[in-house]
C-alpha cells in the first residue's frame, strides 16, 4: 500500500509540475515532466485494468506524443509512434486476457 501511495502521488506531483511549467514556458521542462509522470504509471501495477488508469496513460500518451510532434524531428515522431504502441499493445494484451477469463 506504501508503495502504490508513493508511487500515485509522485505521478500527480508531476502532472502538477508539468502544468506550472507549461504556464511558464519551459517547454523542455514539460515534456521531463510528462516523460517523469509516464514512468510512474507504468510503475503501477495493473494500470491496464481500471479505467480510469487506462484513460489517464492514454491522455498522457496523446499529451507527450504532441510534444515530439511539436519538435517537428522525424526522430521525435518516430519516438512518439512507439512509445503510444508500446501502450496500445500492453492495454490490448490485458484485455485479451480478460477476455479469455471469461
Amino acid at each position: 500500500d506504501k508503495m502504490k501511495e508513493t508511487t500515485d502521488s509522485g505521478s500527480w506531483l508531476y502532472d502538477v509540475s508539468a502544468r506550472f511549467n507549461d504556464e511558464m514556458g519551459r517547454k523542455e521542462e514539460v515534456f521531463g515532466d510528462l516523460m517523469r509522470q509516464y514512468r510512474s504509471l507504468q510503475a503501477q501495477p495493473n494500470w491496464e485494468e481500471g479505467e480510469a488508469d487506462r484513460a489517464r496513460m492514454v491522455s498522457l500518451v496523446a499529451e507527450i506524443a504532441g510534444h515530439h510532434k511539436a519538435g517537428g524531428k522525424r526522430e521525435g515522431l518516430v519516438k512518439g509512434k512507439l512509445l503510444a504502441n508500446g501502450v496500445a499493445k500492453r492495454i490490448r494484451t490485458k484485455c485479451e486476457a480478460e477476455s479469455e477469463k471469461e
